[in-house]
């Protein structure tokens, strides 16, 4: 008799400790411990429960996180493109791939693209003939460098510098003013005049 109450008592010892392991894990769970099936985040500011195991992108869609585009301008400040520039998610302050599996305590942040302009591209094209001056009565050539910068995308022009490379060369050329030109036409004008009258008056005579 007394060896089957002393089974007894052993097995109901045994189901003791098996109900108190699995309730020292159940706690463990409500708790927050490792094996928790839940944890805490924070996302926009505000303290949220997701389930272990749960994705940026899962918890971005959940709690309506979605960080605006922005758009690409050209030089001027004209849209080019809409909504092309993306917006991030940050996980305590820094980009994190949509895939990262959150832990307790980070922190999910929105943040919104911010408008950029297009690139610059800068080309250089040589002048060895050099580019003309203006004055009145010498046109003066200076080899050098033309620099134009310019959009990527537009291609609208933002700057276009010329750097010489050397001194000026100078050519003389006739440049006729507009005081000479009128004494010439009015010498014209006077040899036609008595060349006219010479042959009158000789037509004269001989009538």
């Amino acid at each position: 008799m007394s060896m089957v109450l002393l089974r007894r008592v052993s097995v109901g010892v045994a189901i003791m400790v098996v109900v108190a392991i699995v309730g020292a894990l159940a706690a463990g769970r409500l708790s927050g411990g490792e094996g928790s099936s839940s944890l805490t985040v924070t996302v926009a500011g505000r303290s949220v429960r997701v389930a272990v195991g749960t994705r940026l992108a899962e918890a971005a869609a959940r709690f309506g996180l979605h960080p605006r585009a922005a758009d690409l301008l050209d030089v001027d400040g004209k849209v080019l493109r809409a909504g092309v520039v993306p917006g991030k998610l940050l996980v305590d302050g820094r980009v994190a791939p949509a895939g990262l599996r959150l832990r307790n305590g980070d922190r999910v942040v929105a943040v919104n693209g911010k408008d950029r302009r297009e690139p610059l591209v800068r080309r250089v094209a040589r002048v060895p003939g050099g580019l003309p001056a203006d004055p009145q009565f010498t046109v003066s050539r200076t080899p050098g460098e033309q620099v134009i910068v310019s959009g990527a995308l537009s291609h609208e022009l933002v700057s276009a510098q010329f750097h010489p490379s050397g001194a000026a060369r100078a050519e003389r050329v006739v440049c006729l003013t507009a005081s000479r030109a009128r004494g010439s036409s009015g010498r014209s004008l006077i040899q036609h005049t008595r060349a006219s009258s010479s042959r009158a008056t000789t037509g004269g005579r001989s009538g």
